[in-house]
């Protein structure tokens, strides 16, 4: 039942990943990062903040992944081109980024970039997705 539970919260709490801002996340990540990424030590509204530091973005680098597969096969299929490819996966796509490499390519960009800590993540994801985790073209 507990797992029930939490696997639905999990669920649910994917769906508002869209409207978080850059600062709020950034401030449910930051914690996590400060406490060497282990939870034993935190509070447990840091936990709870930790887990949905964690499943934010592997949601937003899922999308991103989802997005590489698709671009792959549209560009095998000939229905793009190799520039075409490029283009788009530079703003649109990344290669798999799981765990703690995300969430500190996360927060390296967050820090640099205080004068977008309004924007929703989503929008910006290009700047710590694609960029770190870039979509290659498979032949």
């Amino acid at each position: 039942m507990k797992l029930l539970i939490t696997t639905l919260t999990m669920m649910f709490i994917s769906f508002g990943a869209n409207a978080i801002s850059v600062e709020n996340l950034y401030k449910q990540c930051k914690p996590f990062q400060n406490n060497g990424f282990a939870y034993e030590g935190l509070s447990e509204k840091q936990k709870w903040d930790a887990v949905l530091c964690q499943n934010i973005l592997n949601n937003i680098a899922l999308r991103g992944t989802s997005n590489c597969y698709i671009l792959n096969s549209e560009r095998k299929d000939g229905n793009i081109s190799d520039r075409q490819f490029k283009r788009l996966a530079s703003i649109l796509a990344n290669s798999p980024a799981h765990g703690n490499s995300l969430v500190v390519s996360f927060l390296q960009y967050a820090e640099v970039n205080p004068n977008n800590w309004k924007t929703r993540v989503p929008v910006v994801s290009y700047w710590f997705l694609s960029e770190n985790f870039p979509c290659k073209l498979k032949e």
